[in-house]
């Protein structure tokens, strides 16, 4: 059961009750409106809720952390098959291997021919 403090109007010394502990009431003998001035929040309380506020958040933090790091693996499970199964390495094994049968084509012309380009680079 909430708390009931023992107000007395300032108008006409009416008793009143704050069941809720609100900050304003209004008189139900004559109308006046009546400011109930609320206690400070004890420093224990003030710690506790900071406390459970930080913690929230360190919370939160993680759980961000797990999705995003749930969301790596799932792109790495998608993309890992895409890579390895050729579509990224067998174009580029391709151009290599295309870049080596050009050099050593170039080179067997360079030693076949060689004594033809020696004039062109001296």
């Amino acid at each position: 059961m909430p708390e009931t403090s023992a107000l007395h109007c300032p108008t006409c010394g009416a008793p009143l009750n704050n069941p809720g502990n609100q900050a304003s009431l209004q008189c139900p003998y004559c109308g006046s409106a009546v400011t109930v001035e609320q206690p400070a929040a004890p420093i224990a309380d003030l710690a506790a809720e900071q406390s459970a506020m930080m913690n929230n958040m360190i919370e939160s933090a993680m759980e961000m952390q797990a999705q995003s790091t749930d969301m790596a693996a799932t792109v790495m499970k998608t993309a890992m098959p895409a890579v390895v199964g050729g579509t990224v390495v067998l174009p580029i094994i391709i151009g290599v291997i295309t870049l080596m049968i050009v050099a050593c084509v170039f080179g067997m012309v360079f030693l076949s021919f060689g004594s033809f380009f020696n004039g062109f680079f001296h």
